[in-house]
C-alpha cells in the first residue's frame, strides 16, 4: 500500500512540475514550441509601438503566412513585455531597430532577420530545408558541421567522419548533418554548395558562420579533415584559427 501511495505521489509531483513548467512559458516561447512540434517555420514580429512601419510589416507577414498555413506560423511580441525577456535577451534585441522580423526554423535556427521592412520574397527565402537549417544551427551555436550527402539514404557516415567524431578535441563541437542527394527539398541547398551529381557520399566541412572549408569523397580520412582545419587555423585571419568558435587567436604549441 505504501509503495502504491509513493508512486501516486511521485506521479502527482511530476504532473504538477510539468504543468508549472508549461505555465512559465511566455506566449512567444509557446509559439516556438508549437512551431517545432508541427514542423513549421515561425515568423516573430518584434515591435515597440504600433506605428506605420509596424502595421505594414504586420500586414505583409499576415498575408504571406496565410498563403502557407501548413508551413508557417506568426506571432507578435512587444519588446516591452517582461514575459518575453528571455527571447529578447537570447537574440540580443534590446537595442535593435524596430519593427523587426525573425524567421525561425523548426529546429530553432534563425533563417532570416528583417529590420524595419520585409518583403514577400525575403520571407519565401527564409523558408529553408532541414539540411540548411541544421547547418545554420551548427554555425549559430559555434560548431563545425560535417554535411554528408548520401546517394543512398541507407548509407552511414564515412569511416573518416566517424573517426573524427570520436576524437575528443573535435567530437563535442561538431554536428553531423546527413541528407539524401535525391531529396527534392534539398536541391537548392546542394546547388549552392556545388554538391550535386555525385555518385557516392560526399562530405562538406563547414565552419562558423557558414564557410565551406572543403569537400571530400567517401574515402575521406580523419587526418584529411584535421589537416583542413589546421590549414584554416593558420590562414583564415592573421594569427587566428577557424574552428568551432570561428576565428580566434592561435595558441602557440611548444615543440621538442
Amino acid at each position: 500500500m505504501s509503495r502504491t501511495l509513493t508512486l501516486l505521489c511521485t506521479a502527482i509531483v511530476c504532473a504538477v512540475a510539468a504543468s508549472s513548467s508549461a505555465a512559465e512559458l511566455s506566449p512567444g516561447q509557446k509559439e516556438l514550441q508549437e512551431a517545432r512540434s508541427q514542423g513549421q517555420h515561425l515568423f516573430i514580429l518584434f515591435s515597440r509601438k504600433n506605428d506605420a512601419a509596424t502595421q505594414t510589416m504586420r500586414q505583409t507577414l499576415t498575408t504571406e503566412t496565410a498563403k502557407h498555413p501548413e508551413q508557417r506560423r506568426l506571432v507578435e511580441i512587444d519588446v516591452a513585455n517582461p514575459q518575453e525577456k528571455v527571447l529578447i535577451d537570447q537574440w540580443q534585441l534590446g537595442r535593435a531597430p524596430m519593427p523587426l522580423t525573425l524567421a525561425i526554423a523548426p529546429n530553432r535556427a534563425v533563417t532570416g532577420g528583417f529590420p524595419v521592412r520585409v518583403t514577400a520574397e525575403q520571407l519565401d527565402k527564409a523558408i529553408v530545408s532541414k539540411g540548411t537549417a541544421a547547418c545554420l544551427l551548427a554555425g549559430q551555436t559555434k560548431k563545425l558541421a560535417l554535411l554528408c550527402v548520401h546517394h543512398d539514404p541507407a548509407m552511414e557516415v564515412p569511416n573518416g567522419v566517424a573517426d573524427f567524431l570520436k576524437d575528443p578535441a573535435y567530437g563535442m563541437s561538431t554536428e553531423v548533418v546527413s541528407i539524401s542527394s535525391g531529396d527534392p527539398t534539398e536541391q537548392e541547398f546542394l546547388k549552392s554548395l556545388k554538391l550535386t551529381n555525385h555518385p557516392s557520399t560526399t562530405t562538406a566541412l563547414i565552419a562558423p558562420p557558414g564557410t565551406v572549408l572543403a569537400s571530400y569523397p567517401t574515402s575521406v580520412t580523419k587526418d584529411q579533415i584535421v589537416a583542413t582545419l589546421k590549414t584554416a587555423q593558420s590562414s583564415c585571419c592573421p594569427g587566428g584559427k577557424c574552428g568551432p568558435n570561428g576565428c580566434q587567436p592561435a595558441k602557440t604549441t611548444a615543440r621538442n
